[in-house]
């Protein structure tokens, strides 16, 4: 923002973008306008957390060379059935997108970041989850009714936790509704920044 010259915006994340775009909010109340969150982040993650993959991501203690190997021997497979966790329609999952989350997986240093998400849970649950009610921005919640990652009633704890937000519910999409569902996801959002 300050490359850009940016004294505030309105935040939009996604899941742990959501998290991220909370914490800027809480860390610099003056940089944000609005935020919008897309089945975003729950105080409690691990308590609420319905994908049996992300539990074991962020739970797991193996060092990165193993989960490497691990990804080389049966990442492929593993891959696709990660993805299956994140969306409701399974035909998004066209040979183009499957090839593309593998050679994504492929890049190299790829887990070794993806595994501190694990060792940052704590740090979310202890510096920013404590703060989520005191949140006082314009807030829009979207929240995909088929998510099982975080199944819809934690989206309706989050807008229940902070004050004034303003909650829609994505008929027919996952953890993933800009994906699913981008014409109902952007309505929602022009609905919420129109003056």
């Amino acid at each position: 923002m300050d490359a850009l010259s940016l004294s505030q915006a309105t935040v939009i994340g996604n899941s742990m973008g959501a998290g991220l775009a909370i914490g800027l909010a809480l860390d610099h109340p003056s940089r944000v306008s609005r935020l919008i969150l897309i089945d975003g982040l729950p105080a409690n993650i691990l308590d609420h957390l319905g994908s049996p993959t992300l539990r074991r991501a962020l739970t797991t203690s193996a060092p990165s060379w193993l989960v490497s190997f691990g990804n080389w021997l049966i990442g492929e497979s593993l891959m696709e059935s990660t993805l299956r966790e994140f969306i409701h329609d399974p035909t998004l999952l066209t040979p183009a997108v499957i090839d593309r989350a593998n050679r994504n997986r492929q890049r190299p240093g790829l887990f070794r970041a993806l595994l501190t998400v694990g060792t940052n849970v704590p740090l979310w649950e202890r510096d920013y989850a404590p703060r989520l009610n005191t949140i006082r921005h314009a807030t829009l919640i979207l929240w995909g009714e088929e998510d099982h990652v975080f199944p819809l009633p934690v989206g309706e704890s989050l807008h229940h936790t902070i004050a004034g937000s303003t909650f829609v519910p994505i008929p027919g999409a996952a953890h993933i509704p800009q994906w699913e569902h981008p014409d109902l996801v952007n309505q929602a959002i022009l609905r919420f920044l129109a003056p």
